[in-house]
């Protein structure tokens, strides 16, 4: 049976094929399909590339929360889906408004479907290169054929600004 030996942060950094008298003895904890790297979370192995993946993605969804857009700093990503929303509304009901729209926590304006049109169109613009750049990582991550090579990729640099 393969066993894990895991390093302080609970990673994988050898497998040992082992009697299990032995590995309990020294604290191993059966490796089924782990691999270097895999981190142990207590109840399972989580693979060192789903962890990166979500780191990015984690860095990502923190950077396009809020943007510049009609001289306040405005939401993006959370109001993606109230625009679209917005938008489709006032075009089943063949409207053009103007409706408050909340641009920030503070801020309301006055929009119409044109407005809104604008404001959904002017977020994409500005969340796309984040998600084009995750991609980009993710497929380096994807790639990757080791923990050392997925550890040397720099996650916090080269995003958008």
């Amino acid at each position: 049976m393969k066993y894990a030996v895991l390093d302080e942060d609970n990673r994988i950094v050898n497998l040992v094929a082992a009697k299990p008298e032995y590995a309990s003895g020294q604290g191993w904890i059966e490796a089924g399909a782990g691999q270097y790297g895999d981190r142990w979370d207590g109840a399972k192995f989580i693979p060192f590339r789903d962890e990166a993946l979500s780191e990015i993605a984690a860095i990502r969804w923190s950077k396009t929360q809020f943007f510049a857009y009609d001289d306040v700093i405005a939401y993006a990503e959370p109001a993606m889906g109230p625009v679209m929303g917005k938008i489709r509304i006032l075009e089943e009901l063949d409207a053009t408004g103007p409706v408050k729209f909340k641009l920030n926590a503070t801020t309301w304006r006055d929009m119409t479907l044109s407005d809104l049109k604008a404001y959904g169109l002017a977020i994409d613009a500005f969340m796309q290169p984040f998600y084009d750049y995750e991609a980009v990582l993710a497929g380096q991550i994807e790639a990757a054929a080791s923990f050392e090579v997925v550890n040397a990729i720099d996650l916090m640099s080269g995003w958008p600004a």
